[in-house]
């Protein structure tokens, strides 16, 4: 829908259709509207009249992941076709939030959606959805090219899957089930760390390594003390 508005509308009604994110009354934000949201956003709505009046024949809309390289296509009906896509893209690239977090880290994804703030801010808008209240995001200016390798995607996906390796070692009462996940990332982490300089990298490499560096102690801390055991500081 895009290619109605913004694509050919003039400027009164692209500001007219993007001052709707505004809440009516307050000094806020409209909660209606948001990544994903699409019943009764006014920012949809209007878009979906746009295209009445407009009356397209045909719709084409181009899914890309995250490098940038088409995905998916999908063609015909105006509107069905765009929801068809929303739906892929939900399916492909969204991710369920199990719980929030003290501190989020986030990154636009690179050029060229790092261009200008105003593009950034969106990445800010998914963050918030797995912060806790009162917690901090930090937007930062990360490679995140640094860690999507063989070794790196071992250590994230271990990450990931530790949460249910601490609820099935709840649910059968077999501490061992945390212990092993324990040692399978430290293993991965060692292996991530002899592959790719961390310390001596360059800064946007530097960054996103150290990030994930941290992930990694602090599982493998909660992991400890999950068993009842101090973690050192240092060795």
């Amino acid at each position: 829908r895009k290619s109605i508005i913004p694509g050919i509308a003039s400027r009164q009604t692209i500001k007219e259709n993007h001052i709707r994110a505004l809440d009516p009354v307050k000094p806020m934000s409209d909660e209606r509207v948001g990544s994903g949201r699409v019943l009764e956003n006014p920012i949809n709505l209007d878009m979906e009249e746009a295209g009445r009046l407009v009356e397209p024949n045909f719709g084409i809309n181009i899914c890309v992941n995250s490098a940038s390289k088409h995905s998916g296509l999908f063609c015909g009906d105006f509107d069905k076709a765009w929801k068809a896509s929303c739906l892929y893209i939900q399916k492909s690239y969204g991710l369920p939030i199990d719980h929030e977090a003290d501190i989020v880290f986030v990154s636009c994804g690179g050029f060229p959606k790092d261009l200008n703030f105003y593009q950034s801010t969106k990445s800010l808008f998914n963050a918030i959805k797995a912060l806790k209240k009162g917690g901090t995001v930090n937007l930062d200016d990360l490679n995140l090219d640094s860690v999507a390798n063989d070794e790196g995607i071992a250590v994230i996906k271990s990450l990931i899957s530790f949460a249910d390796s601490v609820k099935k070692a709840a649910t059968l009462r077999e501490p061992c089930y945390v212990s092993r996940h324990i040692v399978d990332l430290a293993e991965k982490f060692n292996r991530f760390y002899i592959a790719h300089k961390i310390a001596s990298a360059e800064e946007g490499l530097k960054n996103a390594r150290l990030i994930l560096t941290l992930a990694v102690k602090n599982t493998i801390k909660t992991g400890l003390s999950l068993l009842g055991i101090d973690a050192p500081e240092a060795m």
